[in-house]
């Protein structure tokens, strides 16, 4: 009778190996869900303050553009005042 139960002893030994596998596997893949989840959090706030930087920066650039046609159209008149008074 001991070599009939035997075979019981080792499968459910076995099945409770697996189980436990199939438990490892599954917290596991929950944490790298989770993990997952947070990249992608932090890759969207990430994207979001890039926006926000580049939107910023366009900014100063389309200012200091300005600004620059600006001075440039002063220093033309100017240039071009002296030019007309050393003429006369």
């Amino acid at each position: 009778m001991s070599r009939g139960g035997a075979p019981h002893v080792h499968a459910a030994g076995r099945n409770r190996a697996l189980l436990e596998d199939v438990n490892g596997m599954q917290t596991r893949l929950a944490d790298s869900y989770r993990q997952l989840e947070q990249a992608l959090a932090q890759r969207e706030r990430l994207n979001t303050e890039l926006r926000a930087l580049t939107e910023d920066l366009d900014r100063k650039v389309r200012d200091r553009t300005a600004e620059l046609v600006a001075a440039t159209r002063v220093a033309e008149e100017a240039n071009q005042a002296k030019s007309e008074f050393l003429a006369t």
